[in-house]
């Protein structure tokens, strides 16, 4: 009988595995066919829903990305049914006037794989208020949820990757084995964040090459005035040159 409970412990092991190397997989391949760095939050999506696919429910999930450089960083989460909204930036500097976020921020700079905090009571209020208030992260479908689905306390759990961390809130704690699985998807997602980097580096300097074509065809378009009735020709090019443009998120 032991034999047999082994045996079937290994069979059990060996489909999980397999389970969660399919998972990582989807997430890779989705990250690799991306074509603009506004898929980001689409990756981001698919992390949240191939959570629940293995059975480990979150509340929501999402990330945080950290710029030294600059001294920013942003909170991108998803709603409890997965769909993703990225938050406005936040000086990074800020995340140690509050003391959670201080742990967070310290575990980051140490180089953890994963960390977590037990909020509960004020302290998850206080937490809350302060992600929303000062570091600009947005709560999609807040608001709209009953007052009775909110959480008295959840586990925030996070998984670390070069430039930040995913971060997963969940009502349970993580097992050990969870957390493994947690740290296998910040790897994946550390590498859909490069390739982001990447599209957004190509993406401004599409812009740029845009906009000094435009500089070109003005310096001509003004090259080749005859009589100031011309100019009126012009104005509609520098419209193009000076209108604001944002790029994709």
């Amino acid at each position: 009988m032991s034999d047999q409970n082994d045996l079937r412990a290994e069979l059990e092991a060996a489909h999980n595995e397999l389970a969660l190397q399919s998972a990582l997989e989807r997430v890779r391949s989705r990250a690799q066919s991306m074509r603009g760095s506004d898929e980001l939050g689409e990756v981001a999506s698919l992390v949240f829903h191939e959570f629940k696919q293995l059975g480990i429910e979150l509340w929501r999930s999402g990330f945080w990305v950290f710029d030294t450089e600059t001294d920013t960083g942003e909170v991108w989460l998803t709603s409890t049914s997965g769909e993703i909204q990225p938050g406005d930036q936040f000086r990074l500097s800020e995340m140690d006037e509050h003391p959670a976020v201080h742990g967070i921020a310290q575990a980051f700079r140490r180089g953890d794989s994963f960390y977590y905090i037990h909020f509960y009571g004020d302290d998850m209020w206080s937490f809350l208020r302060f992600a929303i208030d000062r570091m600009n992260q947005s709560m999609p479908d807040w608001d709209e949820l009953p007052k009775e689905q909110l959480p008295g306390s959840f586990y925030f759990h996070m998984a670390f990757f070069e430039h930040g961390l995913m971060h997963l809130p969940a009502i349970e704690k993580m097992t050990e084995e969870q957390q493994q699985t947690a740290c296998r998807f910040a790897d994946v997602f550390g590498f859909a964040f490069e390739r982001f980097r990447e599209l957004s580096a190509a993406e401004a300097q599409a812009r740029e090459a845009e906009r000094h074509s435009a500089v070109d065809r003005i310096r001509a378009e003004i090259a080749a005035m005859h009589t100031s009735d011309d100019f009126p020709g012009i104005t509609p090019l520098l419209w193009q040159l000076t209108r604001p443009r944002y790029p994709n998120r």
